[in-house]
């Protein structure tokens, strides 16, 4: 097997190797002392695949596609290295190669909850809703009090035009968590599509959650959008508290004393406007 690896990997992977042989030394001392510099292809194999998931789920996706795509030419069937192969070939923009893959290990493992989880959620993320679907629709009833499992079903049954569905399934995650602003704008968005009626200018997409055997398959940009808002609506609060604050000094300047309402009130308007500009 000529896997081609970086020299802490090499290291590792004779570490490895000395510690299984290490177990088998008899009495033919000789025959063991060969045997420690011959790697057994099965074990370099499992060693590779182990770092080159590893990789994957520490979010060093180049690393991981470099190795796990040598590992797929060797064995095509592990549905394992194509799944994590997969994801890693989306977080890189290699769209069409990553779904590729992920049907490959979604026919891999037709039972494994925990592995159909982490397609679903690597479909949304490549934006191939219709076969996130069914992944989805599993994951929602093993976990039915789970909002945000429920926000991504919804949001894959919206945008594959199943609008009334959708408006049952995020409302029942909204149910769950009324606090969540954007999952309240996603449901408002749902219920005009649902009924015909003129559509919100923004939408909120369910936010891409990571899962603990796939990290990174996050959505970072949703998160930006969020922050933004929420500076916009801070400045906004405090723009109409400072202009509350300036009439109410003014009126009070002007009952007090008439002659220095004028400058007094300029004195504290500057104020005001001064904390009405947010530190970034």
């Amino acid at each position: 097997m000529n896997i081609k690896m970086e020299l802490a990997d090499l290291v590792g992977l004779y570490l490895r190797n000395t510690v299984v042989l290490t177990g088998r030394l008899s009495s033919r001392m000789i025959t063991a002392f060969q045997q420690l510099f011959h790697i057994d292809e099965t074990l370099q194999y499992d060693y590779l695949r182990d770092r080159g998931i590893g990789y994957a789920k520490t979010r060093r996706y180049p690393k991981a596609v470099a190795m796990l795509k040598q590992l797929h030419k060797l064995k095509p069937k592990d549905g394992e290295v194509a799944l994590y192969l997969g994801i890693s070939q989306l977080k890189l923009g290699n769209e069409s190669e990553g779904v590729r893959l992920l049907d490959i290990a979604r026919d891999a493992f037709p039972d494994n909850p925990r592995i159909r989880g982490i397609l679903g959620i690597a479909y949304v993320q490549a934006e191939a809703h219709q076969q996130a679907l069914p992944f989805l629709q599993e994951a929602a009833k093993a976990k039915p009090k789970d909002p945000q499992i429920l926000q991504r079903f919804g949001n894959s049954l919206l945008k594959c035009g199943q609008a009334e569905l959708a408006v049952k399934i995020l409302q029942r995650a909204h149910d769950l968590a009324p606090d969540d602003a954007r999952l309240l704008r996603q449901l408002d968005y749902a219920r005009h599509a649902a009924d015909g009626s003129p559509l919100p200018d923004v939408v909120a997409t369910a936010p891409e959650v990571a899962v603990a055997d796939a990290p990174g398959v996050a959505d970072a940009p949703a998160a930006a959008v969020d922050k933004e808002a929420m500076l916009s609506e801070v400045l906004h609060k405090q723009q109409a508290a400072a202009a509350h604050l300036k009439q109410a000094a003014a009126q009070r300047l002007r009952k007090e004393s008439p002659t220095a309402a004028t400058e007094d009130s300029q004195s504290v308007a500057a104020h005001a406007e001064n904390r009405s500009t947010p530190a970034v």
